[in-house]
């Protein structure tokens, strides 16, 4: 019946859900690219990625970034959690880095079920949208008339409109402010924040140079301790997606001990360039005429 009734280009019916408590349900998504004009006159193309609880549209956490990348994806996740504690699902669109292998780990290892759903469908991440709709209207078309310093500025900006503005004013469905229906309301699933670090974690495994000890991560060269690896051996090697550049050694489960700082690269020998030899003039044949310029003394020879 559902598939005749498209047939005859009838939209597909949805139906609106709620939860019921706050941090029942997470939404997470970014803003589309805005552009920001500093005050030293560089422009920049950024975004905000944002978490919302579904129950009282209260914005756990907002972060300005550069890009839509796992790092901050991880970041602004993290910021969350260790402030209000975990969820018990999380909903994010298909297209965001939220949906990336390694976050999708993360959120397996801290026990968050992940709302699976279809892409290119925004109708079904209407909160979030909503929300996306007053931080562009409220917030984003206002920062033409404000001096903005930096991206810390900026952060500090974003931060204030939802603490002094979104939090505080009336929601239309929920008939009262975000922050009186959220509350300060603690989730009784806390967490630490070493869980929080360990559960994003990129491990992998690398077989070190058996010359030189090293390890290559990322187009990267690091020095392994001579104690930690043996010739033609592999060792696991963990990754922060905050902090690409410091890898350490996984020696067990929590035991970790980092990597030597990246080796620089030796810059290659310049090749020489060979110069051609001077040659030497040939020496005049017998009874050859010497030219206008030859030497003083020379006898000129006439030929018979």
């Amino acid at each position: 019946q559902a598939l005749r009734r498209r047939a005859q280009g009838h939209a597909r019916l949805r139906r609106r859900f709620q939860a019921a408590h706050a941090h029942d349900i997470w939404h997470a998504d970014a803003k589309a690219v805005f552009t920001v004009r500093f005050t030293d006159g560089t422009r920049h193309a950024l975004r905000i990625l944002s978490i919302l609880d579904d129950a009282t549209r209260f914005v756990l956490a907002a972060r300005v970034v550069a890009s839509e990348s796992l790092a901050a994806a991880v970041a602004t996740f993290r910021r969350a959690a260790a402030r209000w504690g975990l969820p018990e699902k999380f909903y994010a669109d298909r297209g965001s880095a939220y949906d990336s292998d390694a976050f999708r780990k993360g959120l397996a290892v801290l026990g968050i079920h992940r709302i699976n759903t279809r892409p290119r469908n925004a109708p079904a991440h209407g909160k979030i949208e909503a929300y996306h709709r007053q931080l562009q209207r409220w917030f984003i078309a206002e920062l033409a008339h404000q001096p903005i310093r930096d991206l810390a500025h900026l952060q500090e900006l974003v931060d204030a409109f939802l603490d002094r503005i979104y939090h505080e004013h009336v929601h239309r469905e929920l008939k009262q402010p975000p922050r009186a229906a959220f509350a300060d309301t603690l989730s009784p699933r806390l967490v630490s924040l070493a869980r929080l670090r360990e559960a994003f974690l990129i491990e992998t495994e690398l077989k070190v140079h058996p010359a030189t000890g090293e390890v290559r991560l990322a187009g990267t060269l690091f020095l392994v301790p001579k104690q930690h690896w043996r010739q033609g051996r592999r060792i696991r090697i963990g990754v922060d997606p905050e902090a690409p550049l410091a890898p350490f050694i996984v020696l067990g489960p929590g035991v970790y001990e980092p990597l030597a700082p990246p080796i620089p690269a030796v810059p290659a020998p310049r090749a020489s360039i060979a110069r051609p030899r001077a040659r030497r003039p040939a020496h005049a044949a017998v009874g050859a005429v010497p030219g206008p310029h030859a030497a003083p003394g020379t006898r000129r020879l006439r030929l018979a």
